[in-house]
């Protein structure tokens, strides 16, 4: 019954081919550097993920939007608060502002949050005009467990000769790149610790991939470079100004433009070394949470919010186990040498790679229970304790696992 809605999914993101298999993908690539890896299975695993174009959806499905009977599409309009009934069980009415002062009131039926892990606790928090702790939180679970996955860059891979050149599995080469291709649709390969591993070691998931190393890699000017790059996609910080990160590059030009040459070539013949990089899946904590912050307010007077992120020793000690354990497969494979950096469950510091390498997967905080005692929404995604009000997306999972929650790949 899932693939059926997975499958769906690959329609509308056009990914194409809905094949999983590492072999059959391997074999679609058609490349001499582009092979799985002979890992034992019940050691360490496989897997592949697929990447759309990616699909601009308001592109590709305006005119289907716009033609719709049952679909009124408002660009521009914020959603700054709901409005209840005097009790608080039956959302009446959305309230919508402009950046230039316009506003209006949208009433509906049923009315569906869809607005991410932060800014959905936000807008019901905020919607405390009947309920001074927000629409339906009496149990104070709005804005908890705040969860996003944490990654770092750790050890270093010394690859036989035979391994070296292989593209599946690294980071670098992934995430639309030309080179690694499979029937018209962008791959990349990832490894992981079996269940039963995982369960024997006491962790959480995790999924690692291979880093090469450029010259100007986790650099200062390196970090400008990439933000301009996200800019487009509005994933920096306010604080990080572009006219700040100008001034940077200034300062180091070789290695700005060294990076982003080679960011974009990728060649190969440049690689310094190679790291493993993974991601973790954190475990959800109740004290890592969503609040707003009192008086202070964005321009469209809603409250602004503190993000509260925390990481566990358990997520120290995914990471650390993870890493031993994937090293100790590709030495017996004879595959790579690895050297592995100090445990941090030991203590160590988190490596700057922890700062530098977000990933924005912000889940957890309108997590799905069986009670209102244990979630913010039930098993349909309604808000507990009102009638009309429902939750989508990745802020009502109770646990986040290690792979992308809502963005352009699939697993």
């Amino acid at each position: 019954m899932k693939a059926a809605f997975y499958r769906r999914t690959h329609e509308y993101l056009d990914l194409r081919t809905f094949d999983y298999d590492v072999d059959h993908v391997v074999d679609a690539v058609g490349r001499r550097d582009v092979v799985d890896l002979p890992v034992r299975r019940d050691l360490v695993t496989t897997s592949i993920s697929r990447f759309s174009p990616p699909t601009k959806l308001g592109v590709k499905y305006r005119a289907a939007l716009a033609g719709s009977r049952y679909l009124r599409a408002f660009l521009h309009a914020n959603v700054v608060a709901l409005e209840t009934t005097v009790e608080g069980r039956t959302v009446v009415a959305v309230r919508c502002r402009t950046l230039w002062g316009g506003s209006f009131m949208a009433t509906g039926r049923i009315v569906v949050l869809s607005a991410g892990g932060i800014e959905n606790p936000r807008l019901l928090l905020a919607s405390n005009d009947m309920r001074p702790a927000g629409i339906g939180n009496e149990r104070d679970l709005f804005g908890r467990f705040f969860m996003d996955h944490p990654r770092i860059c750790s050890a270093t891979v010394r690859f036989d000769s035979r391994w070296a050149s292989n593209l599946l599995f690294d980071a670098k080469f992934h995430d639309r790149n030309d080179q690694v291709m499979a029937r018209g649709t962008h791959v990349a390969g990832a490894l992981s610790l079996p269940f039963a591993v995982q369960q024997r070691e006491q962790i959480t998931n995790a999924r690692a991939w291979f880093s090469s190393m450029f010259p100007g890699d986790h650099t200062a000017a390196a970090d400008a470079v990439l933000r301009t790059i996200q800019r487009r996609e509005q994933r920096v910080p306010p604080e990080l100004t572009f006219r700040r990160d100008l001034l940077t590059m200034a300062r180091h030009p070789l290695s700005s433009v060294g990076y982003a040459l080679t960011r974009h070539h990728r060649p190969r013949s440049l690689i310094r070394e190679v790291k493993l990089q993974a991601i973790v899946e954190p475990e959800p904590d109740p004290t890592a949470r969503v609040t707003l912050a009192g008086r202070d307010r964005d321009a469209l007077g809603v409250p602004r919010v503190q993000v509260g992120w925390k990481l566990s020793t358990l997520v120290r000690r995914t990471f650390d186990r993870t890493f031993a354990l994937v090293a100790a497969e590709l030495s017996r494979a004879g595959i790579a040498g690895v050297l592995l950096d100090p445990p941090l469950e030991c203590g160590a510091d988190w490596p700057s790679t922890l700062h530098r390498h977000g990933t924005w997967h912000h889940m957890g905080t309108t997590r799905m229970g069986t009670s209102p005692a244990t979630g913010v929404v039930d098993s349909n995604g309604r808000v507990f304790g009102v009638d009309n009000l429902y939750v989508v997306g990745s802020s009502v999972f109770p646990t986040a696992s290690a792979n992308f929650p809502t963005r352009r790949s699939a697993h």
